[in-house]
């Protein structure tokens, strides 16, 4: 039998009309209806096109752009390291400048508290150099060992102090230098476990001094020189109790005093 030929496939040339319309309202548009359509994306595209044309130029004229809205951004170079970069998570906002090994070298940040620091660390990352404000404002700068833990501190605290302090490895403060609100200065030496051992100090009103503590915080010896310029030396027990002193007079009279 022969078979008749196939005929090739083509798209239909009528559409069923829409409901409430007749077949001819359904067939007399259909080809304007899709071209009116590609002429209108064609226009939108095309002012689209222009609007960012002009934007762009504007901002190549004036040299900046009026916003630019990120959480996080990043600096590479060349070789596509991250040498710079800005971030804010969880109301920390935080800026870095890397080297060229990855290593983060400077930070600077204003955490979720507001206090703002700025550090400086070595090739490992690790913080040396930290310089922040307290919450109230109050400056404190230290330098790190390899730990981390500060070495050498200063700090201007709310009272009015100014302190200086040095520690040892462990982190424990050994010497530290103060003047007071009134001016007064002082000198402090601790042991091992940062506990004070031992002052001395330049009082306005008692004049300068030297004072020895325990390991519980009594003071154990006493030397200080009055306003007057009379020395005296006391020595007291484990309750703090003056048991024996030694002054010297204006009249150069030494005496001996012995507590109960």
């Amino acid at each position: 039998m022969e078979q008749e030929p196939k005929q090739a496939l083509s798209p239909p040339t009528e559409y069923p009309p829409a409901p409430g319309m007749t077949e001819a309202d359904g067939n007399k548009g259909k080809g304007g209806a899709t071209a009116t359509v590609a002429i209108i994306l064609s226009l939108l595209a095309l002012i689209v096109g222009l609007v960012a044309i002009v934007m762009t130029t504007r901002d190549m004229q004036s040299g900046a752009m009026d916003r630019l809205e990120v959480k996080s951004l990043k600096i590479l170079d060349d070789d596509g390291n991250t040498r710079a970069s800005i971030e804010c998570t969880g109301g920390r906002v935080a800026f870095g400048l890397f080297d060229d090994r990855q290593h983060r070298k400077i930070e600077a940040e204003v955490d979720e508290d507001g206090i703002p620091v700025i550090g400086l660390n070595d090739n490992d990352s690790a913080l040396r150099i930290g310089m922040e404000l307290d919450e109230n404002g109050y400056p404190a700068l230290n330098l790190n060992n390899e730990a981390r833990l500060p070495v050498v501190s200063l700090n201007h605290t709310e009272d009015g102090t100014i302190t200086f302090a040095m520690s040892d490895g462990s982190g424990y403060n050994r010497l530290a230098v103060g003047l007071l609100q009134d001016g007064t200065p002082g000198i402090i030496l601790a042991d091992e476990e940062g506990f004070p051992r031992a002052l001395m100090s330049v009082d306005a009103s008692e004049g300068p001094g030297f004072f020895v503590w325990d390991t519980t915080g009594i003071t154990r010896i006493m030397m200080l020189t009055d306003p007057n310029g009379e020395p005296y030396l006391a020595l007291a027990d484990a309750d703090g109790n003056i048991r024996n002193g030694l002054a010297v007079g204006e009249d150069a009279s030494g005496r001996t005093e012995r507590g109960k």
